[in-house]
């Protein structure tokens, strides 16, 4: 299915030259990212469980389904990768990229990489959502610095995917819808499960209870610390 030069093909083209024009230094920034910056959510959502530990369990059960919602998500759009069979638009398009093009059957729509990123931000977001406010009374524990380091991290992570989008069509291997459509699949598959994971605070508050279970999942003892 040819979606993309129709679409946004002028767009894309016009991105892409721009992109390639620009300073070593810059392309591969850029480039870098591109490839890579996953590996910033993998850390962003480690912050968030180790944030999540002193928090009520609907927190700690949102920081375990960021992961789960990322696996979702990409399973997910596979299966619309597969449905849709868009040709990358370095290939369809013949535009120089800065990085090597994927060959014709690795599919463009939707971005994996926007999904990916998408649903862990959404994730982060919910994560943040779930951290209650200190008390103004509250000792170094129970800091109101708690919920704003919470909130940084989800700040981060909408940045971040933010940026994932916007780079993965600078370098030239995806159109800009390609990108918005990952950002909707993620955004949906991460919100619906993480919003189904705050149903399971009871039984993370449980869990917390036994004899290993503080290691997986904190103690629960307070607004979080940083």
């Amino acid at each position: 299915m040819e979606l993309g030069s129709g679409m946004d093909g002028g767009l894309y083209r016009t991105i892409a030259e721009w992109a390639d024009r620009q300073p070593d230094w810059l392309r591969s920034l850029i480039s870098g990212y591109a490839e890579y910056g996953l590996a910033v959510f993998a850390l962003l959502m480690v912050w968030g469980w180790w944030a999540a530990r002193p928090a009520p369990g609907r927190a700690m059960a949102r920081a375990w389904a960021a992961p789960v919602a990322v696996v979702a998500a990409y399973g997910i759009n596979e299966v619309v990768k597969a449905a849709a069979r868009e040709v990358r638009p370095c290939v369809a398009l013949r535009v120089r990229t800065v990085v090597v093009c994927p060959g014709r059957t690795d599919w463009s729509f939707p971005s994996n990489h926007a999904v990916i990123a998408a649903a862990a931000a959404v994730a982060a977001v919910g994560l943040a959502l779930s951290v209650p406010r200190a008390p103004r009374t509250a000792g170094p524990a129970g800091s109101p610095r708690g919920r704003r380091g919470v909130g940084w991290m989800a700040l981060v992570s909408v940045v971040a995917a933010l940026l994932m989008g916007a780079s993965r069509v600078l370098v030239g291997v995806h159109y800009p819808h390609d990108v918005w459509a990952g950002w909707v699949v993620g955004a949906v598959v991460g919100g619906l499960l993480v919003w189904a994971a705050a149903l399971l605070g009871g039984v993370v508050d449980r869990a917390r209870g036994s004899d290993f279970g503080w290691v997986v999942f904190g103690r629960g003892e307070g607004p979080v610390g940083w």
